[in-house]
């Protein structure tokens, strides 16, 4: 087993790289005329923060309890990954429509959205994400889910993509990690 200290630093380095390389076919993509999809995929690590309340810029169902989980992920060379999911927490237990996939937690639906932002904090790339918020161990959350590009800015005002999203977020510490992987399309 790879320690915490350990892992932070393997973890960094593999982010630290791999978003090196993701942002430069980014950018070579977005230069290029070609129509088909790319391949890329984005990893980070960084701070969020779970509150009790509603998201102020996502709307809770009237009837329904929902949690806040937000987030920014450096990724490399001045860009961050940040996100926001409002978490439905009201069937919390599986008498009541609950999903309890252990015996730590239950699993809530969660959508959101996230923004890839560049150093004059100008939104690269926008998406739109939806899936699960699952507890895993006593302090730790995961989202796993799906999204979908919804914009861009400068080279990358034209650009779609989908694919999916998984994040961790150790509470009440709010360390996370996150990694992105899919396509894209000019």
């Amino acid at each position: 087993m790879i320690s915490g200290r350990q892992f932070k630093k393997k973890g960094v380095y593999v982010g630290l790289v791999s978003a090196v390389v993701v942002l430069g076919a980014l950018v070579a993509f977005a230069a290029s005329k070609k129509s088909a999809p790319i391949s890329y995929g984005i990893v980070g690590a960084g701070t969020g923060q779970l509150t009790d309340a509603s998201c102020e810029s996502i709307a809770c169902d009237t009837n329904d309890t929902c949690a806040c989980l937000t987030g920014t992920d450096p990724i490399s060379n001045g860009y961050n990954l940040s996100f926001t999911l409002s978490i439905d927490e009201t069937n919390s237990s599986v008498s009541t429509g609950g999903l309890r996939i252990s015996n730590v937690g239950y699993c809530y639906p969660a959508t959101g959205t996230a923004a890839l932002v560049g150093s004059r904090n100008k939104a690269a790339l926008t998406y739109n994400l939806s899936g699960l918020v699952c507890a895993t161990l006593a302090d730790t959350d995961v989202f796993s889910g799906t999204y979908v590009i919804t914009g861009g800015e400068g080279k990358f005002a034209t650009t779609s993509g989908v694919g999916s999203l998984n994040l961790s977020q150790a509470l009440p510490s709010g360390v996370s990690q996150i990694s992105l992987v899919g396509s894209v399309q000019p």
